[in-house]
Formats: C-alpha cells, structure tokens, sequence
C-alpha cells in the first residue's frame, strides 16, 4: 500500500545519504541503528500483513556495536507478540561472547588478556571493566543455577 508521502530514492542517493550521516560523529552508530531498526519495522510489517496484527508502539532494547552501546527502538504488535529475528541474532551474540569471556576467565586468564583476545576475534579490544561486566552476567546465572541447584 503506498501513500501520498512516500518518498523514492534510487540506491546511489541513499548511499551518499548514508555516507554523508556515517562521517558525522558517532555516524556509523547512527547509520547501524537506523538500519537496524528499519529492518525489525519491515519485519514487523510483513508479520502483522501474515498475522492481521496492528502495530503497537515501540519499547527500547540496549545492543553493542562498533564499540558503542546501541539504543534501539523495537517494533511491536498489539496481538501477536511480534520479536524481531534480528533480536534474536544479537541476544546469541551477547550470550556467545559472555560464554567465551566466562571460559578464557576461567582457564587463568586476566580480564586485559580476555580483552585482548576479543580484539582478535572480534576486531573490538574490550575494556577490563567491560570483561568485568561480561563475567558479572556468568556471576549471576552460577548464582541462579546454585541456587535451583
């Protein structure tokens, strides 16, 4: 369904607008999340089209990228409960990398070198603290396991 005020672009002016937002400060940020979440509005389209669901606002979600802490608008559906698969994809990568830290922390490793190898794998050197923080996750689901345990 289109609407009077649909806009048209060709691919070359959106890649010189996204260009031009990229080399502003903190540009690339701006550019993955609008991405981001022009993808999960699209997703959510289709997914109330499918379902006959209505959109119902957006809630926040935090996610990491280019070593910056994302606040991402979600999608949501009045009926149906509609979750973005993107979401899906960073929660297995924040729970991937806690399990690696957790694992590397734990063979005697310090949290610098912990950082260190994530640079590695990653392209990212993580911070002490944000291994720190990384652990604190593993902390609390040892807690928890403990305690049910």
């Amino acid at each position: 369904m289109k609407t009077k005020n649909s806009l048209h672009f060709t691919q070359e002016q959106v890649t010189k607008i996204l260009e031009q937002v990229a080399q502003e400060k903190n540009g690339f940020n701006k550019v993955l999340t609008l991405s981001l979440e022009a993808l999960m509005r699209a997703e959510r389209k289709l997914f109330n089209e499918t379902n006959n669901d209505v959109s119902n606002g957006y809630r926040w979600r935090k996610a990491f990228g280019m070593n910056k802490q994302l606040k991402l608008q979600v999608p949501r559906s009045r009926y149906h409960h509609f979750y973005p698969v993107l979401l899906t994809v960073l929660k297995e990568q924040e729970q991937e990398a806690r399990e690696i830290a957790f694992k590397l922390y734990g063979s005697g490793l310090t949290t610098e070198q912990v950082g260190e190898i994530f640079d590695e794998i990653y392209g990212k050197k993580y911070s002490t603290s944000q291994v720190s923080r990384l652990f604190e996750y593993a902390r609390n689901d040892v807690k928890e396991w403990l305690e049910v345990h």
